[in-house]
């Protein structure tokens, strides 16, 4: 990306921005407007850059210019403001805030009120606090510590999810209590009091009033999901603040009024999550909506403001109790958090999560505030618990954790197992990364039948470290993997033939469990050695996906004949496929109707992308036709259309199944008999492709593009696999890695 333009501001004015997502949806999203000069300011989840990915250079490009230019706000993620006590975690996080304090210009920083982190669970999402006084000294402290090593006042942004109405109406004078100490400021999110106004049926506007707003400096603007909680008889819609979608007409409706009552409001920022400006029409609707509210701005702050004479009546208020707390008591702030997030966790629907609260004598203090909790509201808990939250816990002697599924339509359970030792013939493997794939998800939906219950998961890759009687080939400490066949029947015709891959009754990880655990059993024939560079978390879904790819190309073209092959679909396989076929030495070109994919592809491998326009057969035929065409979409109907590009005697591979109608290839016999065309199945092939291809990943000339998770979070990444929103593969990460 280039360096962006800045138009001038005057000094009254109200810049309007983009919180930064390091992904590439986005940078090809916001590119157009940062080309233009029209995106003031930035803001960044300090934080996210944390990590020991690091950040991609464009986005610490953007992050350099932007603080050199004293445009640049900084937004935390994770402190956890009142976990209590202080933990190692939250001063390990205070000891990097102060780092990025001294490496980058923020004018601005806030973080989040609320709670993520306590007892067992180490990460999650924010949920809120009751209001005592208690809370309010451990978020004052908090608010202290960040003030002093930022070296201004930080100010805190308001939350979306309410359990009861009660948290609603205690926010504004809470958020008041615990800024005026240190005089921060208030980040205004208007989803989230959006989200807050509509769950609980309060005028938005009304509510947006009770809020301290001569303290607001920053806006946050987003979109959401909306849930319907099986748990209200009514049915009621749920509104989340996911930043999944585009943003709501009720938004600007907030945002006008902000605007209007906001006498020292600086900038606005737009939020969405990764993956939702991927497509071309989503990308003109988010240029579209930023145009807007710049509009806005311009022409409402030079309105009259509304005077409250005119204003809708505020709701009353619920009148709070605020307890006399003593320090000692302060211990009771985290065993609330603690038993909370647990209960959300264990407990097997809302109701239950209550009735444990209320049972808890510990939380005593607390139990005011658990009988207003609505359950729908801790439905929502609930799920966002099993998305985010990543949890340690004891573990039994001999024991180890495992993701077991138990029947379609449940989730993933990780449980306490056995730590099992192999048979005759058979290893044990301590799994350091295993790959999440759609036959997971398959699973789950209950179109891929399993025995049950059973530990999922066919990418597994990790270290021996026990050996069965009679295995001499392999070592303990030796780093491998294992395919989805394993061993052959031995019986059997191809058996017979060392055509391991055509076996028709093949021993698999549905005989003895997947690699979604912390130890799984192998057969020793199964195991393929990795080399020693190749990280754990690559390597996995080459096991899968790569070597799917990698077969089904050359069953279509030998390696040594240049061929043109087509790539149509630039997901997880289709990514792969990119690299693959470079990597045999031909000549690849991507396919896809999304002209924001353009240049991933490009910098995947691709020589040419072909941006459809309208006929995907006609339009390759156009560009001189493909020997291969590697059929890796879930658009089946796309996928038929495109044999119309194949040249004489051309090939199509399948590899994707359908998720959209039609269900099946529409061949067309005519065209198939006339151009000679074959039409095959993509199926992992010899164990030689298999070792090709580590190597070339070894090599660098193949590396997947990974999200990376807990095991804790497979919900989260089962979620994210199922909405088609991975970058492209994902791989559960094990303690042990």
């Amino acid at each position: 990306m280039s360096e962006p333009a800045h138009a001038p501001l005057r000094d009254d004015a109200v810049a309007v921005g983009l919180l930064l997502s390091a992904t590439e949806d986005f940078r090809d999203a916001s590119h157009p407007l940062f080309a233009e000069g029209i995106v003031d300011r930035l803001m960044w989840n300090l934080d996210l850059g944390w990590s020991s990915k690091g950040i991609p250079a464009w986005a610490a490009a953007l992050l350099e210019v932007y603080g050199e230019a004293e445009r640049l706000h900084g937004h935390g993620v994770e402190l956890s403001l009142f976990s209590s006590p202080l933990t190692a975690r939250q001063a390990r996080w205070l000891d990097r805030f102060a780092q990025e304090m001294r490496a980058r210009r923020y004018q601005r920083v806030t973080e989040h009120i609320g709670f993520i982190t306590a007892g067992p669970f180490e990460n999650g999402t924010v949920f809120p606090h009751p209001r005592c006084h208690a809370a309010l000294a451990v978020g004052r402290d908090r608010l202290a510590r960040l003030s002093e090593l930022a070296g201004m006042p930080v100010g805190l942004e308001n939350l979306a999810l309410a359990l009861s109405r009660r948290d609603v109406d205690e926010q504004p004078d809470f958020l008041e209590a615990l800024l005026a100490p240190t005089n921060g400021h208030l980040l205004l999110d208007l989803h989230n009091l959006l989200c807050q106004a509509e769950n609980f049926e309060v005028d938005p506007i009304a509510l947006l009033r009770r809020y301290p707003l001569h303290r607001v400096r920053e806006i946050h603007l987003a979109g959401g999901e909306i849930d319907h909680p099986s748990s209200d008889p009514r049915k009621r819609p749920f509104r989340r603040d996911s930043h999944m979608d585009h943003l709501p007409e009720g938004v600007f409706t907030l945002l006008d009024e902000a605007l209007a009552r906001c006498p020292s409001l600086e900038a606005i920022f737009f939020e969405h999550a990764d993956g939702v400006l991927a497509r071309d029409d989503d990308q003109a609707r988010f240029h579209d909506e930023f145009r807007r509210v710049r509009a806005r701005v311009g022409a409402i702050r030079r309105n009259v403001p509304i005077t409250d004479e005119e204003a809708p009546p505020a709701p009353p208020r619920t009148p709070i109790e605020i307890r006399a707390w003593t320090p000692r008591e302060d211990a009771s702030i985290g065993a609330y958090q603690a038993a909370l997030l647990t209960a959300l966790d264990e407990a097997p629907d809302p109701h239950a999560v209550r009735a444990r609260l209320l049972e808890d004598a510990t939380i005593a203090n607390f139990h005011v505030a658990v009988e207003d909790m609505e359950p729908r509201a801790l439905e929502v808990g609930q799920s966002l618990i099993h998305l985010w939250g990543d949890r340690r816990g004891a573990r039994p002697e001999r024991a180890m954790r495992a993701l077991t599924f138990t029947g379609p339509h449940r989730p993933l359970s990780l449980l306490h197992a056995p730590l099992p030792t192999p048979s005759a013939g058979e290893v044990r493997i301590r799994v350091f990364a295993s790959g999440v794939c759609g036959t997971d998800v398959h699973m789950q939906e209950g179109s891929f039948p399993t025995p049950c219950p059973i530990v999922p998961g066919h990418e597994p890759v990790g270290v021996i470290d026990a050996l069965g009687e009679g295995v001499t080939a392999l070592r303990v400490g030796d780093r491998v993997g294992v395919p989805w066949v394993q061993e052959g029947c031995g019986a059997c015709e191809a058996c017979a033939r060392q055509a391991l891959h055509q076996c028709q009754r093949p021993v698999t990880w549905m005989h003895r469990g997947g690699g979604h655990a912390e130890w799984m059993i192998a057969r020793a024939r199964g195991c393929v050695r990795l080399p020693d560079d190749l990280p754990f978390e690559l390597a996995a879904p080459l096991f899968c996906a790569g070597f799917t790819v990698m077969s089904g190309l050359r069953r279509a073209a030998s390696r040594h004949a240049k061929k043109r092959v087509g790539v149509l679909g630039l997901g997880g396989l289709g990514h792969l496929a990119i690299q693959v076929a470079r990597a045999e030495g031909h000549e690849v070109i991507a396919i896809t109707s999304s002209a924001s994919k353009r240049r991933g592809a490009m910098e995947l491998g691709a020589r040419e992308v072909l941006v459809v326009q309208d006929d995907v057969g006609r339009e390759l035929a156009a560009i001189g036709g493909l020997d291969v065409l590697l059929g890796t979409s879930n658009d089946l109907g796309a996928t038929s259309r495109a044999l119309a590009g194949l040249r004489p005697e051309g090939t199509l591979v399948t590899m994707g199944l359908p998720s959209v109608e039609p269900a099946h290839l529409v061949l067309d016999p005519r065209r198939m008999m006339g151009r000679g065309l074959s039409v095959i199945g993509g199926k992992q092939g010899p164990r030689e492709d298999l070792h090709d291809l580590l190597a070339y990943a070894a090599r660098g000339e193949v590396r997947p593009v990974v999200e990376t998770y807990p095991i804790t979070q497979v919900a989260r990444a089962m979620q994210r696999l199922s909405e088609q929103r991975v970058r492209y593969r994902a791989v559960l990460l094990h303690s042990s890695s």
